[in-house]
């Protein structure tokens, strides 16, 4: 009786900072919460980058700073491109609001803001 009632509190506190986490996100909208995995800047070596930002020609990537961000959707999980806002600094593991796109036809995904860190 002890051990289900830790267990039980322990998944309502879980729960709670579960839905405090996904309560900063704008999901009708089409936010997503998502984790940054890699960041690209315009030093990155060519063979680590996307195709979609191979695209872009090395003044077009200048001074632009782009992270590839892991995110879930329903019960699969997907990566998409963004760019970086100019007044973010954005780090791996970072949680942020990601509006996801197709970097593959051009769009870059838009992120609005960042949340808790992951650890």
């Amino acid at each position: 009786m002890r051990k289900l009632f830790f267990t039980s509190i322990f998944f309502t506190l879980l729960g709670s900072v579960s839905s405090a986490i996904s309560a900063d996100v704008d999901w009708e909208a089409g936010g997503k919460h998502g984790w940054v995995l890699q960041v690209y800047d315009d030093k990155s070596a060519e063979n680590q980058l996307p195709e979609c930002l191979k695209k872009l020609n090395s003044s077009e990537r200048e001074n632009r700073y782009f992270v590839k961000i892991h995110y879930r959707h329903v019960k699969k999980f997907y990566t998409t491109i963004a760019e970086i806002p100019k007044d973010m600094d954005l780090k791996i593991d970072e949680e942020v609001e990601v509006f996801p796109a197709n970097c593959d036809l051009g769009k870059f995904a838009k992120i609005t803001k960042s949340l808790l860190k992951k650890h």
